[in-house]
């Protein structure tokens, strides 16, 4: 049961959606600080629009699934998998658009393995920089790879982790002040999950450890987000009756000790682009519903927008005026703030 619950986190954590009409399935957003970009999904295409400005229209593959999105300088980046069936290998998706013209780019080279999974692109100073994924033979033979990108073609792919004694999941990472990539993800270590971390310093990663102490009880969905003093991880732990949120600060070298800042049934963490910072989202079993937590520098609670309604789809943050609403695929509900 506990496998299984590690499991779910993938059917929330990889939501994208638009606003043009048909409304969009799935819903991503993305800034750079300076621009606020929503990605929009439905089957066969993608819309991409941004406040003031016209929108961008992508034909998908068939059986392709866009996961992750971000701002760069003059543009964006996508990130999916395509899974074209017939016995042929799945392999990673990525456009990027730059002064209005899109394209598709070339997936980095195979380390050998028939799935590919969960593709995080890494933007550094306004530009693609790199891009870190899970590829194996298996669901729970996925290793964690890395390749950095020269503006035209792929660099230093690297094996960040091995396949480990079972699965590798969640997938998330960033790009810090100082130019390294931190990647964290969910790993089974032959009784748990623990939430694994590596950083990239130069041309080198560093061998992959644990967040926090070893323990008996599974820990999940991690989420990275960087900050402009380093970073912070977001993920949920079982404490024997239920998942709590769990947040750390990166030191530098490693991550502070984890505090506890969602109550019973707090899972999905993900950070949402907001003007004074990334706010942190994630789903409250009971009543239903999803929180937005927006943070200070202290990492204390600063204002919390909420939404009632079902686990899927999943919403984003948006800011209008000053106010912060969650905003879902194919609807404006009124949200509530405290």
């Amino acid at each position: 049961m506990r496998r299984l619950l590690a499991l779910l986190p993938l059917l929330a954590t990889a939501l994208v959606g638009a606003t043009a009409a048909p409304p969009a399935a799935k819903l991503l957003a993305a800034s750079d600080g300076e621009r606020n970009l929503r990605l929009g999904a439905s089957p066969g295409a993608l819309v991409v629009t941004e406040a003031g400005a016209g929108a961008q229209r992508v034909r998908l593959p068939p059986d392709a699934e866009v996961t992750a999105f971000a701002a760069t300088r003059r543009g964006w980046v996508a990130a999916g998998v395509e899974e074209p069936g017939s016995g042929a290998a799945a392999d990673l998706l990525l456009f990027a658009s730059r002064d209005g013209e899109v394209r598709r780019l070339p997936a980095p080279p195979r380390a050998g393995g028939s799935l590919r999974r969960s593709p995080v692109p890494l933007v550094a100073a306004g530009h693609l920089s790199g891009i870190a994924w899970l590829e194996g033979d298996g669901e729970r033979r996925l290793a964690v790879h890395a390749a950095a990108w020269d503006g035209g073609e792929w660099q230093g792919a690297t094996r960040v982790a091995p396949p480990g004694p079972g699965s590798q999941l969640a997938l998330s990472g960033a790009v810090l002040a100082d130019g390294s990539w931190l990647l964290a993800w969910s790993a089974f270590d032959g009784a748990d999950d623990e939430i694994l971390w590596s950083v990239r310093q130069g041309a080198g990663w560093s061998e992959p450890r644990r967040v926090a102490a070893d323990n008996a009880v599974p820990d999940i969905t991690p989420a990275v987000a960087a900050t402009a003093d380093g970073a912070r991880l977001a993920w949920s732990r079982y404490d024997g009756e239920s998942y709590r949120l769990l947040l750390a600060h990166w030191q530098g070298d490693g991550w502070s000790e984890p505090e506890v800042v969602g109550g019973p049934g707090t899972l999905f963490p993900s950070w949402e682009p907001l003007p004074r910072g990334p706010g942190l989202l994630f789903r409250r079993a009971v009543p239903g519903e999803w929180v937005l937590l927006e943070l200070d520098a202290g990492s204390r609670p600063r204002r919390t927008t909420t939404l009632a309604g079902p686990p899927l789809p999943r919403p984003i943050a948006v800011e209008r005026d000053g106010r912060v609403r969650l905003l879902l695929p194919s609807e404006r509900p009124a949200a509530t703030r405290r």
